[in-house]
């Protein structure tokens, strides 16, 4: 993942913690993945998010599901998965 910018990589991480969030159960461990999203969140510069999530969509990481009430909704894809995880390793 060390080709992406910072913000598509903030972007595909606050994916995978929305997707944590929904699958887990735990009190403890849910207010601490929202921590981390929240304090993700805010570090993105905000003029270049519809940028990003554009040039996400065109390298296949993400797919995009438009709403009936005009928002969208990112999926990540098995793709963007795989770079999510590479990613986390090479954090390590």
């Amino acid at each position: 993942m060390s080709n992406l910018k910072e913000n598509k990589k903030k972007i595909l991480l606050l994916l995978t913690a929305g997707a944590a969030l929904s699958l887990n159960r735990c009190p403890g461990k849910y207010f601490k993945i929202l921590g981390k999203l929240k304090k993700g969140w805010k570090s993105i510069e905000s003029q270049k998010i519809k940028q990003d999530i554009s040039e996400l969509y065109r390298s296949k990481l993400v797919n995009v599901k438009n709403n009936k009430d005009g928002t969208f909704s990112l999926i990540l894809t098995e793709k963007g998965r795989q770079k999510v995880l590479r990613y986390d390793l090479e954090k390590m």
